[in-house]
């Protein structure tokens, strides 16, 4: 009975750790971008840059690393005094027994001062 209860935990470690070394990276390239978006934001509220011109460098941001959009998944709205930029997009994942799929939206707003 013990033997068959460490065989069990093993297992249960073994299959934590394969979900995370799928799930990690696909987690910080989110990071990685939205840290991109926010100073993407930051830099072009202060420029004249058309919404457009904005997008397609998200765009191609996003496709460098590895990000599944398409230029519908990015809104881009400029005000007078403002640049917001709403994204949304998901990433499926095929894990053994249960294939997932993981919604992300990164978003950035900045007011000029």
């Amino acid at each position: 009975m013990k033997q068959l209860r460490s065989i069990i935990t093993l297992l249960i470690v073994v299959a934590g750790v394969y979900v995370g070394y799928r799930l990690a990276p696909i987690y910080y390239t989110n990071f990685a971008y939205q840290d991109f978006v926010d100073n993407q934001v930051r830099i072009d509220c202060y420029t004249n840059r058309p919404a457009a011109d904005v997008a397609e460098t998200l765009l191609k941001k996003a496709n460098n690393m590895g990000i599944p959009l398409d230029p519908s998944d990015i809104k881009v709205t400029r005000g007078p005094a403002s640049l917001a930029v709403s994204i949304n997009y998901t990433v499926h994942v095929d894990l053994p027994f249960h294939p997932i799929d993981l919604t992300f939206n990164p978003a950035a707003t900045e007011n000029r001062m």
